[in-house]
């Protein structure tokens, strides 16, 4: 299955994706049984010429209801232009997704201040998202490269300095989601040079 980033909330949705082939399969049959329908789910994806074999670990994680992969994150959306087609529904789909990812807010229109409340509580605050302690507590999302976002006035060039920002194309995302790798010292036991100790300001 190759996957587009307008699919990406079907893989988050706690749903079994079915190949194609299943449909045709499946009319054969006079009464359809789950054990069946197994060998016809989608069990990898294809995305930027490369193959990720973790749809059946992200179903698993969703079916199980754990703890949402970006618990603890709000996702920043920047860059996206609302008169082509493709980045508004590339955007739409973002912003669809984000909350069955367990991000708390997603930000499409408001300036981030240093003066907002949750840069000035410290540098210990907010908690580290809940599987990274290597990610910002804010995902800025930009829909065109960086040399052309950095002219948007929601942009500051302190995304790419302060750690408590993590910024991602939307393709960078997409490759970051379907790994689908926690990085926690909580979990893993271990922490290492990525690791960080405590939250910059934001200026």
């Amino acid at each position: 299955m190759s996957l587009q980033p307008t699919d990406l909330k079907f893989l988050f949705q706690n749903v079994m994706i079915m190949k194609n082939t299943w449909l045709t399969v499946c009319s054969k049959w006079w009464h359809p049984s789950l054990s069946v329908d197994f060998k016809y789910r989608v069990t990898k994806v294809e995305f930027s010429g490369k193959i990720y074999e973790t749809v059946e670990k992200i179903h698993q994680h969703s079916q199980e209801r754990r703890i949402p992969f970006l618990f603890g994150i709000k996702a920043y959306l920047i860059g996206f232009d609302d008169k082509d087609k493709t980045s508004r529904e590339v955007h739409d789909a973002l912003k669809d997704t984000m909350p069955l990812l367990g991000v708390d807010e997603v930000i499409t229109k408001r300036i981030l201040k240093p003066m907002d409340k949750i840069f000035i509580q410290g540098d210990d605050f907010p908690l580290k998202p809940y599987y990274f302690d290597n990610m910002g507590h804010i995902l800025v999302i930009v829909g065109r490269p960086i040399s052309a976002v950095s002219q948007d006035k929601r942009w500051n060039p302190e995304y790419l300095k302060c750690n408590r920002f993590s910024v991602m194309t939307v393709n960078e995302l997409l490759e970051f989601l379907l790994k689908f790798e926690p990085h926690h010292y909580g979990l893993s036991g271990k922490e290492d040079e990525t690791t960080f100790k405590k939250w910059q300001p934001f200026n």
